[in-house]
């Protein structure tokens, strides 16, 4: 039997790789799509980790796609999301990790 932490940070793991998976497709399509429909592929994201996670991981996944979907359009609010979206990874994987430790 695995270990419920490690389930954890992998369900979650999961979500967020695939939200960063998107948003780099979405980036490398920029020049076709432009603006136009900056939420269509994180629907996909959402789908693979509600899939594979469950509920949590599905909310987070629909969560992190919309803001970074809807940041398209400005750049200086894309920088500013980035910087959030990484203190909530770094906060996540410090719990994660305090938890593994007890």
């Amino acid at each position: 039997m695995s270990h419920p932490a490690s389930t954890f940070v992998l369900r979650y793991g999961v979500a967020l790789l695939s939200v960063t998976l998107t948003l780099i497709v979405r980036l490398l399509l920029h020049p076709f799509l432009d603006t136009d429909a900056p939420l269509l592929l994180f629907t996909l994201s959402v789908m693979v980790s509600a899939w594979y996670g469950g509920y949590g991981p599905g909310v987070m996944a629909t969560l992190l796609g919309a803001v970074t979907g809807a940041n398209q359009r400005d750049a200086r609010r894309r920088d500013t999301v980035v910087l959030a979206l990484e203190g909530i990874v770094r906060r996540g994987l410090d719990s994660g990790r305090s938890r593994q430790s007890r």
